[in-house]
């Protein structure tokens, strides 16, 4: 996450659920930064695979 929020240069986000979002590409980056500086404290903890559905 940290790696490909150093220098997105993109404007749209594309779920696979949900709606679009589009920002101008300054602020999608800023924003993407974020995200990354946020989701590097959480705790990593093992995926119970069996209870997810593939």
């Amino acid at each position: 996450m940290a790696r490909g929020a150093e220098e997105p240069n993109f404007a749209w986000v594309l779920p696979g659920h949900g709606g679009l979002h589009r920002l101008p590409a300054g602020e999608m980056r800023e924003r993407m930064r974020g995200l990354a500086r946020r989701s590097a404290t959480y705790p990593e903890h093992e995926i119970d695979r069996g209870a997810v559905g593939f």
